[in-house]
């Protein structure tokens, strides 16, 4: 997992580290801190502060069934 630097991130959504550190005292945006107190931000928090939330990947299942009934069997041999 990349963490990025409060600078890295700020380039990253298009605002500046006053901006991310005001979401940060206003609780809207509280980023990761490193031992010697650095803010560190996710990919995660990227699409949380664009207002999509969690990355997910999303795949669709689609059945196909064919039901046939015992009139239908000359058509199914064709």
């Amino acid at each position: 997992m990349k963490l990025y630097s409060i600078l890295e991130f700020a380039e990253k959504l298009g605002v500046s580290v006053s901006t991310l550190r005001a979401w940060n005292r206003e609780g809207k945006l509280v980023p990761l801190r490193t031992p010697t107190n650095k803010r560190r931000y996710t990919e995660d928090m990227f699409y949380q502060a664009l207002g999509i939330g969690k990355r997910k990947e999303t795949k669709k299942t689609v059945i196909y069934a064919r039901v046939s009934s015992a009139g239908q069997k000359p058509d199914l041999e064709n």
